[in-house]
């Protein structure tokens, strides 16, 4: 007992069970603390042995120390819960996209497109049955350009829901910018802690959040170093490495098939200028509806306008007014696609109205009725236009559906990722009484060394 050996155990005990406690406490005031890691600490034997200084007897002076404070953590568990968020996000976008179109449109709502188309042949059906009433014939007029209006008003507010887009998608690259300069000054900060042998854990879980909310906005490829960093990743391209970011660059080019509507190709490119293909995340779904989603609904209505304008307006001029004239458009097309009006042959001029056919006298009704069964047409206006809001509204509901599900999948991934990693306080507390005991049973081994020194000395036997 010359050198005290039982001593420097039974110490190293209680230095490593009070660390334990230390840790316990830190689990325990942190149980709601978003994004916290639940910790521990590691425990190994001290196996040294010392040289007697006068025997040359071999003595041991072991113990046990607190090696790491590790984070529980499952990473194949988080990786699958970034990537279940990330195209959560992409569906979701998508389908907000979508439902918004559809609520510009009107869908099949009162006071629609649809309402409007089925008010302007029925002011016909009601012109025919007084063909020369200039109460109705003023009403045609109206309804009409009430459709025109309404048409010309929807393709002003796709557009803007595309140039949204486009904000979107800029704020959205520039979110990811931020976030990746955060994530590389964190991963500075963690590099500097480790060289001084401190346990920055509290650093780590906060750079995970970043990356984490990071996942959601694009295809990340995250790679933990054993330095503590992380290497990120879009399209095979660093994002972050080595304590620095690149930064992402939107761009805007001519694209032939996006420019007879007035838009431009969006793209997203690498400091070297290296363009990265994007496919999940919101940055994956904002591309996709400034590409596909908002042009692909703005060429349907482009259509319906063009077929309207050319239905009504063949049999329009084919009738004969009040005032005897004929070969009147009933609409106008503007010289950019999406745009119509009341067609200047009868704006204002409510006796142009074509009411009646050729040689059938001015009273007569027959052209506003086939006006009027365009209604029931099978390829006219109004069975085209419910043809288009139908196929928009199952869009709607399969997008939502799909954006749904990805949202279930993606709570699930991130409750199997928490739990593994999230503080239980039932499982603290059994920690917390191993703890307190293996502290107790140390103390107890000083005191009871401390007796037996004090017995040794007592007797004048020390350094024997």
């Amino acid at each position: 007992m010359s050198n005290f050996s039982g001593l420097s155990a039974a110490m190293s005990g209680m230095n490593a069970h009070r660390r334990r406690l230390d840790i316990i406490s830190e689990n325990v005031v942190n149980v709601n603390t978003e994004g916290y890691s639940r910790q521990r600490v590691d425990l190994s034997a001290v196996d040294r042995a010392s040289i007697g200084l006068w025997t040359g007897a071999r003595h041991n002076t072991g113990g046990v120390e607190s090696t790491n404070i590790e984070r529980t953590r499952d990473a194949i568990l988080i990786g699958s819960a970034r990537l279940q968020a990330s195209q959560a996000e992409n569906l979701t976008t998508e389908a907000e996209a979508l439902a918004r179109i559809e609520t510009t449109l009107g869908g099949l709502e009162p006071g629609g497109l649809r309402d409007q188309m089925d008010e302007l042949w029925n002011s016909f059906d009601d012109l025919a049955s007084s063909p020369d009433d200039p109460a109705m014939r003023n009403a045609v007029l109206q309804k009409a350009e009430t459709l025109a209006q309404g048409f010309s008003r929807t393709t002003t507010q796709i557009d803007q829901i595309r140039t949204e887009q486009e904000a979107s998608v800029a704020d959205t690259v520039a979110n990811i910018n931020s976030l990746a300069e955060q994530i590389a000054s964190m991963d500075r900060s963690i590099l500097g802690t480790l060289t001084t042998n401190a346990h920055p854990n509290s650093m780590l879980d906060e750079r995970d959040r970043l990356v984490g909310e990071l996942s959601s906005l694009v295809n990340l490829e995250v790679t933990e170093l054993e330095t503590g960093q992380v290497r990120l990743a879009v399209d095979g391209q660093l994002l972050v490495s080595n304590g620095r970011a690149n930064e992402l660059t939107l761009r805007r080019e001519l694209d032939p098939t996006l420019a007879p509507l007035g838009y431009d190709r969006l793209s997203v490119a690498n400091p070297s200028g290296r363009e990265l293909r994007i496919t999940s995340g919101r940055l994956a779904a904002g591309l996709r509806t400034a590409h596909e989603t908002v042009p692909d609904q703005r060429r349907a209505i482009d259509a319906l306008i063009v077929d309207l304008a050319d239905q009504a307006n063949t049999v329009h001029s084919a009738g004969v007014g009040l005032d005897g004239t004929t070969g009147n458009d009933l609409f106008d097309l503007g010289p950019d696609t999406g745009q119509i009006s009341l067609s200047a042959d009868v704006a204002g001029q409510p006796d142009k109205v074509a009411a009646a056919a050729g040689g059938a006298g001015l009273l007569d009704e027959s052209n506003a009725r086939d006006l009027a069964q365009l209604a029931e047409a099978a390829d006219g206006p109004s069975s085209l236009l419910v043809s288009a809001l139908s196929n928009l509204a199952a869009q709607v509901d399969s997008a939502q559906t799909r954006a749904a599900g990805a949202r279930t999948a993606s709570d699930v991934a991130l409750s199997m990722a928490t739990s593994q990693s999230a503080v239980s306080l039932d499982e603290e507390l059994i920690e917390l009484m191993n703890a307190q005991r293996a502290f107790e049973a140390s103390a107890r081994l000083v005191n009871t060394i401390d007796e037996m020194l004090e017995t040794l000395m007592s007797m004048g036997r020390v350094g024997r």
